[in-house]
Formats: structure tokens, sequence, C-alpha cells
């Protein structure tokens, strides 16, 4: 059995722009409180994210990732 990582799981998720991390939130209706909780990062990391300032990386790039995606999702199809 291979234990090496797969290709896939090196390359971090790709992120829309900060600007568009906020949209989607905002368009949700969640709070950036609510979604920093969703993804366990805090307050303030979450809005370093959505302005451009930092950039996560690592388990909460993909957690944060996956939420945005689930939220867009849900937008597009109208769930929202």
């Amino acid at each position: 059995m291979d234990d090496r990582p797969k290709l896939e799981d090196m390359i971090p998720p790709k992120l829309p722009p900060p600007s568009e991390r906020r949209r989607i939130r905002e368009a949700s209706g969640l709070s950036a409180r609510q979604l920093a909780k969703v993804v366990g990062v805090s307050y303030n990391t979450l809005y370093r994210w959505e302005r451009g300032h930092r950039e996560p990386y690592g388990d909460r790039r993909v957690a944060y990732h996956a939420a945005l995606s689930e939220l867009f999702r849900l937008d597009a199809k109208g769930k929202l």
C-alpha cells in the first residue's frame, strides 16, 4: 500500500477573491461571526481573509473553501 500523499491532497483549494468571499457570505445571510464559527476561526481571522489582509492555509483553507462552496451552491440553486 502506498502511504504517500496524493497530488490533489497537496494542492490547496483555489479561493475566490476576497471581495467575492464576502459577497458570497453576505448573500447567504450569514454574519461574519457565524461563518467564522462554522470554519473554526475567530471573527478577526475571517475579517482579514475577506479583506485580503491574510490568506487561509492548511486545514482552515480547506474548511473555508468547503463552506464558501456550499453557500455558493445553495445561492446558485436559489435556496438562500
